[in-house]
């Protein structure tokens, strides 16, 4: 079988004009939107561009503007926000706030090239109690350092949990987290050869 490679800046602009040419759409900044998207393959661009119009035909909007593939962008990635909130707990809402602070501070002092775009505590469709996105920078590779700190990042909304609350308090909310974790350490050791010998 024959991989392809995730597109670079350039193409994904390509792509992203390409999946907008019979959608009427508002002056939008291709080149900001290619740079928000890194590793998006092709598929993932065009299903961007296609929720952004299902939000404009939802908006009863003519043309497809900015803040629809923002909204597009946060659904691609994480979900649709869950409609019915109301049983959510007041103390589920304050350790969901602490710990994607808790990503989020880490993200800035530990990977400030991955600029942090949003933050929320709004649960979502794919089972995230609330989510904290980051733009990676656009690279070829990823150096050990910076999967060390991705590492990090990915475990400072636990570690928030546990300097907030306690180590006997800490929550089954950093599954995804600790999942994500384990899969890039398993691949700097088995795939990368990071591991020491």
């Amino acid at each position: 079988h024959i991989e392809v490679a995730l597109p670079d800046i350039s193409a994904r602009e390509k792509i992203i004009s390409l999946h907008l040419e019979n959608k009427p759409h508002d002056k939008l900044n291709l080149k900001d939107i290619a740079r928000k998207t890194a590793y998006f393959s092709g598929a993932k661009l065009e299903n961007l561009i296609n929720e952004a119009a299902i939000i404009a035909a939802k908006d009863n909007s003519t043309l497809l503007r900015q803040d629809h593939i923002n909204r597009a962008y946060s659904i691609v990635l994480a979900g649709h926000e869950k409609k019915e909130r109301s049983h959510y707990l007041e103390e589920d809402k304050l350790l969901t706030s602490y710990h994607e602070a808790g990503h989020a501070l880490v993200s800035i002092f530990k990977t400030p090239e991955d600029k942090v775009s949003k933050i929320t505590i709004i649960p979502t469709t794919k089972g995230a109690g609330g989510y904290t996105l980051t733009i990676p920078k656009d690279s070829s590779y990823q150096r050990l350092d910076y999967l060390k700190n991705r590492i990090m990042v990915l475990l400072g909304g636990r570690a928030a949990e546990e300097i907030i609350f306690g180590v006997d308090k800490i929550s089954t909310g950093a599954q995804g987290d600790l999942s994500q974790t384990t899969e890039i350490a398993m691949s700097m050791i088995a795939e990368y050869g990071m591991g020491k010998t």
